[in-house]
């Protein structure tokens, strides 16, 4: 969330004329956000053992193998900005005391790195997470499987609130080049030179990546959803 504010930010900054959609987009990012930790939640509470069909195993994989890829491409870049952090840490004044720890709480690196670590533990917690779902029996099992009335629910509300959510991601790459063709007259009427596009198109692809990968386990889980009896999972 804080790296997408500062994308939407930075946007709003260059008077696009998408300018007047930054509120409901961070509003609906926030409410989509909160959604994945409530899901993972229920999945937790839930006590019968899910069975997924061969192909969403697969599908658990292929997206734990891209989350992995991505998150050992962010990792130099990662490290690289951490010396320098902290090399600027050490040359503030800590005598001063509960000022310095002041300073060092409130700066915009600071929460910049946090969300960096936390966002890279979170992302390994997801790969356990995919494989444990390959790792599980198929549905074709004579064991039935059973889902808990709150994951049940809630799985359906994060698939459909989430698979408007990519749609929304694809829509925007799609939408790329319009952008920024726009960005870049605007830059050169004032003088800056634009920045290319391959560098232009980069993050929305990232996250369209991303959100993709994200969007896998509430996927499988509701695509896997009971059938028929309630409680059952189907085949």
């Amino acid at each position: 969330m804080w790296k997408f504010a500062q994308t939407v930010f930075g946007a709003q900054s260059m008077h696009t004329p998408w300018k007047w959609l930054s509120i409901p987009v961070l509003a609906l990012a926030s409410l989509l956000t909160a959604m994945m930790p409530v899901f993972y939640f229920a999945l937790y509470r839930n006590e019968g053992t899910l069975r997924f069909p061969k192909r969403y195993r697969m599908l658990a994989l292929a997206a734990a193998i891209v989350v992995g890829i991505m998150t050992a491409a962010e990792l130099p870049e990662w490290i690289g900005s951490s010396g320098a952090y902290w090399r600027a840490m050490m040359a503030l004044d800590w005598r001063s005391g509960g000022i310095t720890v002041f300073t060092f709480l409130r700066a915009p690196w600071t929460i910049r790195q946090v969300s960096t670590l936390l966002g890279e533990f979170s992302n390994l917690a997801f790969i356990l997470l995919l494989i444990a779902f390959y790792r599980q029996a198929s549905a074709d099992s004579s064991a039935e499987a059973q889902y808990s009335r709150l994951l049940s629910v809630v799985a359906r509300v994060v698939f459909i609130a989430w698979g408007i959510w990519l749609a929304f991601c694809v829509v925007r790459v799609v939408l790329t080049p319009l952008s920024y063709s726009q960005i870049r007259n605007y830059g050169l009427e004032l003088g800056r030179r634009p920045p290319t596009f391959g560098h232009f198109v980069a993050e929305p692809l990232h996250m369209l990546l991303s959100q993709a990968c994200l969007y896998t386990a509430p996927y499988i889980v509701y695509k896997s959803r009971p059938g028929g009896q309630p409680g059952v999972l189907g085949n």
